[in-house]
């Protein structure tokens, strides 16, 4: 299947998403800080989604904002949290009937 678009703007399409998702996603920590600890427990970490407590080799850190994540939080495709996802499907969404702009009277 050919592609529509020339190689140049597929790369300046994919510049232009990165740099919308950097700008509406906030990062909640920086890479490489630990998760919440569960003072509770000996050794078992917050998920920042589910807010349930996990041993820290069951969740992973989203490569975007940051957040630590259990499975049921995460999205494989991309390698980040369920919240994350969401975006990049509002970003990468097209639609076929697009909403009209309303006009001013």
């Amino acid at each position: 299947m050919k592609n529509r678009f020339p190689a140049s703007e597929q790369k300046e399409r994919r510049d232009n998403l990165y740099s919308r998702l950097r700008g509406d996603i906030v990062t909640m920590r920086k890479q490489g800080n630990f998760p919440e600890k569960d003072p509770s427990t000996f050794s078992k970490y917050y998920c920042d989604l589910c807010n349930d407590s996990f041993p820290l080799n069951e969740i992973k850190q989203c490569t975007l904002c940051g957040r630590w994540a259990c499975s049921s939080c995460w999205t494989q495709d991309f390698y980040v949290c369920n919240s994350c996802n969401g975006v990049i499907k509002l970003h990468t969404m097209t639609f076929k009937n697009p909403v009209p702009e309303e006009k001013e009277d």
